[in-house]
């Protein structure tokens, strides 16, 4: 049984294994809303297959305090809604992008790269993010 039951074991490992390497998921950047400007490490978070890169702006009025990246469902990619961050609430509103590290905060905040920036690898890459969805939870209540 030694050297066939090694090997079986070994197929069947691949046979489970493959499948779920096949299927495509974003890498995104991952950083907790906080105020906007603080240092974020370049944590990384693989996301489920169904969902987006983002990158969530809290604002306080029309005043830019908050900022976060990470992977949101896709029916809230685009939508605005109120959070609760140290018991102020906010109007946080999110954008999605679809490749790889697409969320990084943008060093120059000109309006059109943004649009670009977020829009044109959906264009390029259709397939790549169709159907996806996912969690922006990490976010949400705090």
């Amino acid at each position: 049984l030694g050297p066939c039951w090694f090997l079986i074991s070994i197929l069947l490992l691949l046979a489970l294994v493959l499948p779920a390497l096949a299927l495509e998921s974003l890498l995104c950047y991952y950083c907790p809303l906080q105020p906007k400007g603080k240092p974020c490490t370049n944590t990384t978070s693989q996301c489920l297959p169904d969902q987006r890169c983002s990158s969530s702006v809290g604002r306080y009025g029309s005043i830019h305090v908050l900022s976060a990246q990470g992977c949101l469902d896709k029916e809230l990619c685009g939508s605005h809604e109120i959070v609760s961050y140290q018991g102020v609430k906010y109007n946080v509103s999110h954008t999605c992008c679809c490749r790889d590290k697409c969320n990084n905060e943008p060093k120059f905040d000109t309006s059109l790269k943004k649009l670009l920036g977020m829009i044109w690898p959906c264009v390029r890459l259709p397939n790549r993010c169709a159907g996806r969805r996912g969690l922006f939870g990490k976010i949400r209540g705090q």
